[in-house]
């Protein structure tokens, strides 16, 4: 019997950052096996200069996850052996989608009438994330930023992601690795290895991020140690200010004239530091609940502080986005400073308090 529809499991994910986050936190909140390895990881905090939006902050690990995840069997396609293996990506997508497999790949937004101003207006490159289809409609299910500006998942056209996935290498940069290696990635869940939390390997990780040590230090079989990357809360806190510094620079908002400025690349950078705090407090409250902190209810109650301090930051990155008033810069460095030296030693008291079970 033919199947007419099929969406693969999914949850709103508890934190986005970007499509692969978003896409692999979907697939993985369905399960509450994996939140022993979510609650491991996900603790330092990585920033790196861009050419179009200043700034890039990423919650570690980060960058094809995916890859070795112990609950993700992944199986990467380069996009020309896709298209060796069917001339009808519509027709392929399904059939992986039939396999159980999620799919992760990039497509030029411009021919995707969903994807908000970029329709038939600006070719932009960008990830996805589909988890099944509607042969009735016609349509695809996605996840991905540009359909509200925020993270969701929405229907695309069958021929709207055949036209987008095909036009693809006519807007793709040539070194653009992210992309490039990207190709098409196939995303199944598996619960044949069991991830136990991991407590020494969080306080290693704490200690890092509050020291500012290289995430990448230990972890050279993925990247080397790059000078353009930025590790640790203050590393990474003091970056940003540098970045709000600029926006009050004339020079800097009359020269550009592309769709990612600065601003944005600001208040994307506090959202993500909002996030990178929830998911510390959804840490504290599992180490809580599992004999892993003691003390945990002081500690809890002094970390809902420091996420409140972060929504307030990014809400005041939005709303300078909207007036430009430079009273709210001010006003954002201040708090960055003042979170940093909180979070410092709610952070150090949390690793004095953890303890082995």
């Amino acid at each position: 019997m033919e199947i007419i529809k099929k969406i693969l499991p999914y949850k709103y994910p508890q934190i986005t950052c970007y499509t692969d986050v978003a896409g692999l936190f979907s697939i993985l909140d369905c399960h509450e096996i994996t939140k022993e390895w979510i609650y491991s990881n996900y603790i330092q905090l990585q920033s790196y200069e861009l050419p179009m939006s200043g700034i890039d902050v990423h919650i570690e690990p980060s960058g094809f996850v995916e890859e070795f995840c112990p609950y993700i069997i992944c199986a990467p396609i380069s996009r020309e052996t896709v298209k060796n293996l069917s001339d009808n990506i519509v027709e392929f997508f399904i059939k992986c989608i039939d396999s159980n497999n999620y799919i992760h790949t990039s497509i030029d937004q411009y021919y995707i009438s969903n994807a908000r101003s970029l329709w038939k207006t600006r070719h932009l490159i960008h990830s996805i994330f589909i988890i099944g289809y509607d042969l009735q409609e016609q349509v695809f299910y996605a996840g991905d930023f540009t359909f509200t500006g925020k993270f969701s998942y929405e229907k695309i056209r069958f021929d709207e992601m055949e036209k987008a996935f095909k036009e693809y290498d006519n807007y793709i940069y040539e070194n653009d690795m992210y992309f490039n290696r990207l190709g098409v990635s196939l995303w199944r869940f598996t619960n044949k290895h069991i991830y136990h939390f991991d407590v020494s390997h969080v306080k290693k990780q704490l200690t890092d991020y509050i020291n500012g040590n290289p995430y990448c230090k230990d972890n050279r079989i993925k990247y080397n140690e790059e000078d353009f990357f930025t590790h640790g809360m203050q590393p990474v806190y003091n970056k940003i200010i540098n970045h709000m510094s600029l926006l009050i620079e004339p020079q800097k908002e009359k020269d550009l004239n592309n769709h990612y400025r600065p601003v944005n690349g600001i208040v994307k950078c506090l959202h993500n530091i909002f996030e990178h705090k929830k998911l510390m407090l959804a840490r504290i409250e599992y180490m809580s609940k599992n004999g892993f902190l003691d003390n945990s209810s002081e500690i809890l109650h002094e970390y809902e502080q420091v996420v409140n301090k972060t929504i307030i930051i990014s809400n005041n990155a939005i709303k300078y986005r909207t007036n430009r008033k430079e009273a709210l810069i001010d006003k954002m460095i201040t708090s960055l400073n003042e979170l940093a030296v909180d979070e410092k030693l709610i952070t150090e008291k949390m690793i004095h308090n953890m303890r082995y079970k």
